[in-house]
């Protein structure tokens, strides 16, 4: 039936081949030039060269590795030399795993390291790995649990069992191109030289090229196995029946083997149960949730806790905190404002050296602040992060918001949506701007940021609670920020941390978003330029007044931008105060 029978797409298949018969393509930048001089010599690498060689040594009996003297190697032409071995830890492994430093440079200028120096050059080795080997496309947490929703809908909650496997070596799996091997010399001590035959952790290029044997052994063991899986780089992932999982666990095995090699499968790592850590989130089928792992949850406490407020901080560690913050984030949307600022800042210092210290942002530190509350909650256990499986259905949305603003006013309309998704309006608001805008256009996101706001307090109003609902408006950065949960503007802060909290007590869910012309907005429109509802053509009962000493008047009023909100003092004030208000009987 050929590839495409499988789910494998042609294009795949032929890159498979290809990789199979020639073996893997260096590509370099433009202006890197093979330089026979060998680098210095890393401190990591000297500190655990024991370690290292260990490891090289046991890869040198595989046949993946050459050790040669310095002097046998320079000879040979085209002959790169600039590389450095290092280490870094690794899981489970005391002794680590040997890496390749291909991007450090002692001098630009003189020297092009193989995976580029430039944003420019690393962009050029992207580009052109990705037309070679394709896009890397991981699965996300929304992904596995409908691949675990998918058997356990076709055999019963009761009935199914989680299991995973995991590739031995990864990158390892994988041979270079022989004109490309001269250009992984790597210098060692003692006047030697390492030649890496095969993958290796390190080289820009070398996740799109696995990525290629990722996607193939994804799409034979899914057309093969009775349950459901789902393959993350060199980790299988899966969800079977209890009377079948032996049967699929031994498909997987040998399709891995038969593609990958008799040495393929790290058996060791082979686990069975109904509550397993998958990538880094541990999934109960009794409890039909999902939570991040302990060894990921103490990860994230170590990032957040192993500074001074105040210290300057390196690249690697904002990176690793904006990282993991977005990742728990997924569980808990109440703390998604608290990755914005701390993810500009870990963008805004890309390009400089990953060890560089930084002075971070004052909203960035109040991230990092009510991080650190949130995490002390959860390890006294007074808070546990779970999130139901059932959540991560996509089902029709129950009811739609509809809104508009200018820089005068907000207008809001909340209906319930039909199974044949006629609109049955429920209720609608119109209030002023709770700030001063000074017709200044560039607050007009966060106008239409409180508008959509305002439609959840409508909901809030009629009692709604653990709901669906589709938003409806003309602002693409408003619609944005709702979908995601993270305002990209500064002066809508106030608004993220209101909006985060009021899903938080409503237990709604964003189905979707609809973007709609501003010409077709007419109602919305017109509600939040002072036109009336009789104007408009609406039902004047259903309008909910709002006085400026309502509560949710006050609620609105405390998004304005001016309000001070630079210190964890003043977020820990704001929170309190909304979630005031929403207590308050309207």
């Amino acid at each position: 039936g050929g590839p495409e029978s499988v789910g494998l797409p042609l294009e795949d298949y032929n890159r498979l081949l290809h990789i199979a018969e020639f073996g893997v393509h260096v590509f370099t930048p433009p202006q890197f030039v093979p330089c026979a001089t060998p680098a210095p010599l890393r401190l990591r690498y000297q500190e655990v060269h024991c370690a290292i060689h260990r490891l090289l040594h046991k890869q040198m009996l595989e046949g993946t590795v050459l050790v040669l003297p310095l002097a046998a190697v320079q000879s040979v032409p085209g002959v790169h030399l600039q590389n450095s071995q290092h280490w870094t830890t690794k899981k489970g492994k005391a002794q680590g795993r040997a890496i390749a430093d291909l991007s450090n440079t002692q001098d630009p200028l003189v020297h092009c390291p193989l995976n580029g120096h430039s944003p420019i050059d690393k962009a050029m080795v992207a580009t052109a790995c990705v037309d070679a080997y394709g896009p890397i496309t991981h699965p996300t947490l929304t992904a596995l649990i409908l691949m675990i929703l998918a058997s356990a809908d076709r055999f019963g909650w009761d009935n199914v069992v989680l299991w995973k496997m995991d590739l031995q070596g990864a990158f390892n799996l994988l041979w270079f191109d022989p004109a490309s091997v001269p250009l992984l010399a790597f210098p060692l001590m003692f006047g030697l030289v390492v030649i890496h035959l095969v993958g290796l952790f390190g080289w820009a290029g070398m996740p799109h090229a696995f990525h290629v044997l990722t996607r193939a052994l994804d799409a034979l063991i899914k057309s093969r196995i009775s349950g459901s899986s789902a393959f993350y780089v060199d980790d299988l992932m899966a969800c079977s029946a209890v009377h079948l999982v032996e049967a699929d666990r031994a498909i997987a095995r040998d399709t891995i083997v038969s593609l990958a090699g008799p040495d393929a499968l790290a058996r060791d790592k082979d686990e069975i149960g109904v509550r397993l850590d998958f990538i880094g989130w541990q999934i109960c089928l009794s409890a039909k949730t999902v939570t991040m792992s302990r060894r990921n949850l103490l990860k994230t406490c170590h990032a957040f806790f192993c500074f001074q407020i105040g210290d300057k901080l390196p690249r690697l560690l904002l990176q690793r905190m904006s990282s993991l913050a977005v990742r728990l984030s997924q569980l808990c949307p109440v703390m998604r404002p608290y990755t914005s600022c701390l993810g500009s800042d870990a963008n805004g210092f890309s390009g400089s050296n990953p060890s560089t210290r930084h002075t971070l942002s004052a909203l960035a530190l109040c991230d990092i602040a009510m991080w650190r509350a949130f995490l002390l909650l959860l390890n006294t256990e007074t808070l546990c992060i779970v999130r139901p499986l059932q959540s991560f259905r996509e089902s029709a949305p129950t009811y739609a918001v509809e809104y508009d603003a200018s820089l005068t006013g907000l207008a809001a309309g909340i209906s319930s949506v039909a199974a044949d998704g006629s609109h049955t309006l429920l209720r609608f608001a119109a209030v002023p701007v709770p700030f001063a805008t000074r017709q200044d256009s560039s607050y007009q996101n966060t106008c239409e940021f409180l508008a959509a706001l305002l439609g959840l307090l409508l909901a809030h109003s009629l009692d709604l609670s653990h709901f669906r609902y589709r938003l409806i408006g003309d602002s693409r950065a408003s619609l944005a920020w709702s979908l995601t949960g993270r305002a990209s503007s500064l002066r809508a802060r106030r608004a993220n941390v209101s909006m985060s909290l009021l899903l938080l007590r409503t237990g709604a869910i964003l189905a979707d978003t609809v973007h709609v012309p501003g010409v077709d907005n007419k109602i919305y429109d017109g509600l939040s330029r002072d036109e009336t509802a009789q104007q408009l053509g609406l039902n004047p009962t259903l309008q909910l007044h709002l006085p400026t000493n309502h509560p949710y008047s006050q609620f609105l009023h405390l998004c304005d931008p001016a309000l001070p909100l630079s210190s964890p003092e003043d977020h820990f004030t704001l929170s309190s105060s909304l979630l005031l208000l929403l207590d308050h009987p309207v």
